[in-house]
């Protein structure tokens, strides 16, 4: 990649003095990963004394780019070499044709691209990107690093040395007086969070804040238990309220859809589990006229919701459906008795004013509000928060903080050091560790509620491509899906979150 390295003049140029240190992070992130990178840049960046200014492509109003001076762009590549969907509006303006060619001159940037060279075309988006701007006359101070999920370490392999150069060549384009802080200063959490009402008489050991272990041992896959919802005094199956609609994602609008058909395609004693399974959106559509009052509508005569005029979703070929899914409720009980919660336990949170003001920029991550300001324990771990995925490097910093034992620490400190890269993949990502089974393992890492809640992300929709019509099968959307189901390298059974929980449910319960 050194033909791209320094842009069109070789060594960059110093940039003009300045007393601000805004450091301004662009990232397009499809899965997340891309979001990790960019806040993980953000985060060693406070270490040099920048003003980490964090923002998805899309949120950026992008006229503002001829008017930079220094940008970090973090790609990932999506699809069949597609930009993220949280940048392509970013990309299309920097494509259109009557932007002036000298119109980025001011502007120094580099791009580090997430890719995966098992596929075709590698790592076009961050290519695409670097090229466009080295066109409109933006010069890279620093190369452009491309990291693949296909390397041993995967993407960390390339992205280490990269943000190395990067500090390095900062350090000398913008001088500071200041000294480097300590690396791994712990920064304080996004959330400030605490057990604010227990509904039973059983012990607690959630009062003080504190995240302390069980000595019952967490489940190695998400599996159910059962694929009906018991009752219990907050039933799952439910409607979700306008609001915790609006807590899943920055998106204008949020379907809720009942399956009507949920069958096995493929032999009950084959290998792989297919289904086809059925959305139908006509109770959505029904609720939605239903908070609109009614009345003055243009399609208020048409009572069949079946019209194509007032269908409650539409699609063309090639379209597919994001489906936010749920924690099995089985894995969930598991994992609130592991963390001394009770199901019904209410927890308040609310947003830390002490946290650096990235990570509170919500809009940064693409998220229209944070999470809710009350809830109970068994909806946040069951709704929110992805205790089943598993963690980053970040994760195991923070953790180190908080175990008391030695030999935990001084191995969590291994983990997230340069020469413990290694041993950290092969332990978590290539295992796939959840953070349960982290927290199982490193069990004197007493994390706080407050971080425990900063530092586990939110569930993440899973994208499927549409195999129906809606001219066919208006307010339905049909998917064939493959149940995922596998076993790691040390032959640990694990199955995918989204698959497994939509096999799971009964149609007839909707």
């Amino acid at each position: 990649d050194s033909k791209h390295q320094a842009g069109k003049t070789g060594a960059p140029s110093p940039v003009a003095p300045s007393t601000s240190r805004r450091l301004l992070i662009l990232y397009g992130s499809q899965t997340g990963c891309a979001c990790d990178v960019a806040q993980r840049v953000a985060r060693e960046s406070l270490r040099y004394h920048f003003e980490p200014d964090l923002k998805t492509m899309d949120s950026y109003n992008r006229t503002n780019l001829p008017s930079e001076e220094l940008v970090v762009f973090i790609a990932s590549t999506t699809g069949q070499a597609e930009a993220p969907a949280n940048m392509q509006k970013f990309w299309r303006f920097l494509r259109r044709k009557d932007i002036p060619r000298s119109s980025l001159k001011t502007l120094k940037f580099t791009v580090f691209g997430l890719g995966d060279s098992s596929y075709p075309v590698y790592n076009a988006v961050a290519r695409r990107l670097h090229q466009r701007l080295l066109d409109l006359g933006a010069e890279a101070f620093h190369p452009r690093g491309l990291g693949d999920d296909q390397d041993n370490l995967g993407y960390d392999e390339k992205l280490n040395p990269w943000l190395d150069g990067l500090w390095a060549k900062l350090n000398k384009m913008i001088p500071s007086s200041l000294k480097p802080l300590p690396r791994g200063r712990l920064l304080p959490p996004v959330y400030v969070a605490k057990v604010v009402t227990v509904k039973t008489a059983k012990k607690q050991k959630r009062l003080d804040g504190k995240a302390s272990l069980s000595s019952s041992s967490s489940s190695s896959s998400t599996t159910p238990s059962s694929s009906s919802c018991s009752a219990s005094p907050l039933p799952l199956c439910r409607t979700l309220s306008s609001k915790q609609l609006q807590s899943f994602s920055n998106r204008k609008e949020i379907l809720l859809g009942e399956i009507i058909e949920n069958r096995r395609l493929t032999a009950a004693d084959h290998s792989q589990d297919v289904r086809h399974i059925v959305f139908d959106f006509a109770n959505d559509r029904r609720r939605r006229q239903q908070q609109k009052g009614g009345g003055g509508g243009r399609y208020d005569d048409l009572e069949d919701v079946s019209h194509p005029a007032v269908a409650a979703i539409s699609f063309e070929p090639g379209d597919v459906l994001d489906v936010y899914p749920q924690n099995h409720r089985g894995g969930v009980l598991k994992a609130l008795e592991q963390l001394g919660l009770d199901p019904n336990d209410m927890i308040s949170i609310a947003v830390n004013e002490e946290a650096p003001r990235f990570l509170r920029d919500f809009s940064a991550e693409g998220l229209s509000s944070t999470l809710p300001s009350l809830i109970s324990a068994i909806d946040l771990f069951t709704i929110y928060l992805d205790v089943f995925g598993t963690p980053g490097r970040y994760f195991f910093e923070v953790l180190a903080h908080f175990a008391s034992d030695e030999m935990q620490k001084e191995k969590l400190e291994e983990f997230v050091s340069a020469e413990g890269q290694l041993d950290l993949y092969v332990y978590n990502q290539r295992e796939k560790r959840t953070y349960l089974e982290v927290l199982q393992d490193f069990k004197s890492a007493e994390l706080p509620l407050s971080y425990l809640i900063s530092h586990i992300p939110r569930i993440k929709a899973r994208q499927f491509s549409i195999a129906s019509s809606c001219l066919k099968y208006p307010n339905q959307a049909h998917i064939c899906m493959a149940v995922v189901s596998y076993k790691t390298p040390f032959k640990r059974q694990k199955e995918g979150i989204c698959s497994s929980w939509l096999a799971s449910l009964d149609s007839k319960e909707g």
